[in-house]
């Protein structure tokens, strides 16, 4: 049997289970342009849910929705909110590296975070402006919808 780690850094995606992303939002839900992809798979080893994420977005017909947006994780699934919590205050239990392209803003490094026990947030760069980095929830306004870009995720979340 192959281990662990030869599944987890394999290109094989046959080691990896697809599974279906929704993106929803606090507020009101976005909806995305036709054309938009979603490719999602996960890996489960013991108590940690490994997944892998790219959205493709195509603008054309999508609306913003409100709210910060959230992703789901597997149905099968919980996060384990004592191991990554949420917080009122947003940036707490921090569940891997988020990469977005924007044709609008670039490309950039973000954090994912959890939001509850099925959903996570995420938290993205927006640009070098003078002597500053700028960063943004994937939300309206900031990476939405109506702007074509790819975003992509790779997370460590643990599970009950």
């Amino acid at each position: 049997m192959p281990s662990f780690q030869n599944n987890i850094n394999s290109p094989n995606p046959s080691v990896w289970t697809p599974f279906t992303t929704a993106v929803t939002a606090v507020t009101t839900n976005p909806t995305f342009g036709s054309g938009s992809t979603f490719t999602s798979f996960y890996l489960q080893n013991g108590k940690f849910l490994f997944l892998n994420i790219t959205i493709n977005n195509a603008s054309a017909g999508a609306s913003p929705g409100a709210g910060l947006y959230l992703l789901n994780i597997p149905s099968a699934f919980t996060i384990n909110m004592t191991i990554a919590p949420f917080s009122s205050d947003l940036c707490t239990g921090p569940l891997g590296p988020t990469v977005i392209y924007s044709s609008t803003f670039g490309s950039g490094p973000g954090m994912s975070f959890t939001y509850d026990s099925t959903h996570y947030y995420m938290m993205l760069y927006k640009g070098y402006q003078g002597q500053t980095y700028t960063y943004g929830f994937y939300q309206p306004g900031w990476y939405d919808t109506t702007n074509p870009s790819v975003l992509s995720a790779n997370l460590t979340i643990p599970i009950n």
